[in-house]
């Protein structure tokens, strides 16, 4: 199963798309960032980048790098591993025109073990469910959190709106997660896709040895896919016609979790 996770990335690393200037270009950095700023203003609300200035952060599955950027710019000194070459080949490209040096990685979270107390943020956006043993990798997340720091990952939510069509649109099966993997990216058929319920989430953390400290859900994606992949961003149904202000906290598709260990 891992490698066929790794295999899934290394043919489209996620959101290798989001600029047609060339890649490994300034240009493409700098799009590649704006347009996940855009789509995604509440990653920046979540992981309020300047509050970790001097310290060191843990990006556990970076892809191509955009957020392990970010925090560097914000002069936090980070370490980012992911599971794909291809995706950290970019990363690597996007931190060197950048200018920033960024510690990245080859590695599968479940296995990697840093040095204890090494980190002041461990950061997971998107990657904790695509990896087969979760609790494996929070486990070892447990072990390099310095006394006092600070887990912040992001969960598919069980509930969400796109999880509910994608399952609907599979004809209602048994295993609703494999129903969702089946769209759950912009590459079609991910071999690994869990969704969450809050109870499972607080589960999960839990039983690892971590406190949360708070959890919400957000971000409905109104967008048309059609259009969205031109850089066109119009509204598809219902939410041309719906806001999708006061539903995100029940239909959301993430679910954003701070926690630390007991």
């Amino acid at each position: 199963m891992i490698e066929q996770i790794a295999a899934y990335w290394d043919r489209r690393p996620c959101n290798v798309r989001h600029s047609d200037e060339p890649i490994g270009s300034l240009a493409y950095s700098v799009e590649v960032t704006a347009r996940k700023r855009r789509v995604e203003p509440h990653l920046w609300d979540f992981a309020d980048f300047p509050a970790w200035k001097g310290k060191r952060v843990l990006d556990l599955g970076c892809g191509i790098g955009t957020v392990a950027l970010e925090f560097a710019r914000h002069g936090a000194t980070v370490t980012a591993i992911d599971l794909s070459e291809r995706s950290l080949e970019i990363a690597r490209k996007r931190a060197e025109v950048e200018k920033l040096g960024i510690y990245f990685w080859h590695a599968d979270m479940e296995a990697y073990k840093f040095e204890p107390d090494s980190f002041d943020l461990v950061w997971g956006w998107g990657s904790l469910h695509h990896t087969p043993a979760p609790w494996r990798a929070l486990m070892h997340v447990s072990d390099c959190l310095k006394p006092g720091g600070s887990l912040r990952v992001m969960l598919y939510h069980r509930y969400a709106s796109k999880a509910l069509r994608l399952w609907f649109r599979a004809g209602c099966p048994s295993d609703f997660d494999a129903a969702v993997a089946l769209g759950s990216e912009a590459q079609e058929r991910c071999p690994l896709t869990r969704t969450y319920t809050r109870a499972g989430a607080r589960a999960l953390l839990h039983g690892t040895g971590f406190r949360v400290e708070s959890l919400r859900v957000c971000h409905i994606f109104p967008w048309r896919v059609a259009d969205y992949i031109k850089g066109d961003y119009k509204r598809g149904w219902p939410w041309k016609v719906i806001s999708t202000r006061g539903m995100e906290c029940i239909l959301g598709w993430h679910i954003l979790i701070e926690a630390r260990i007991w």
